[in-house]
């Protein structure tokens, strides 16, 4: 069985603790856009990720490349209290840990990276898929 067919067995089971047990690769102690970065986590998604970026393609009209995607979860964003996820330009998207399976906070990110940015939310797609818009960076 492939780790894909197992992160996907696991989200069914709906136990949270495997997955992010299963999905931690790697800390990253990079700076970059998303500010104070140094307990930043790089996992793998589950694949109903992916199955959610095909239906923000869909609702906003743009295409986009999935795969071309780094995930990140973090405990906080301390420059940020309020901030549940961040985008940036490299299309990495970091999720605080407390929200990181928030589908309006995956959508909303996804958003930024089909619209390649978009941070002041004036592109039309935001309603076109009814996607919150105060809930990232």
């Amino acid at each position: 069985m492939s780790s894909r067919a197992r992160r996907a067995g696991a989200i069914r089971r709906g136990s949270v603790l495997s997955i992010v047990s299963a999905a931690l690769l790697a800390l990253s102690g990079c700076g970059d856009a998303t500010g104070p970065s140094d307990d930043r986590i790089r996992i793998e998604v589950p694949k109903a990720f992916e199955d959610f970026f095909a239906v923000i393609e869909n609702c906003s009209l743009i295409e986009g490349d999935f795969a071309g995607i780094t995930w990140f979860v973090t405990p906080r964003f301390p420059d940020a209290p309020g901030v549940l996820g961040r985008w940036n330009s490299r299309r990495e998207i970091t999720l605080r840990l407390d929200s990181w399976l928030d589908s309006g906070v995956i959508g909303h990110e996804m958003m930024h990276d089909l619209l390649r940015g978009d941070p002041d939310h004036t592109s039309p797609a935001w309603g076109l898929c009814n996607l919150p818009i105060g809930i990232g960076g």
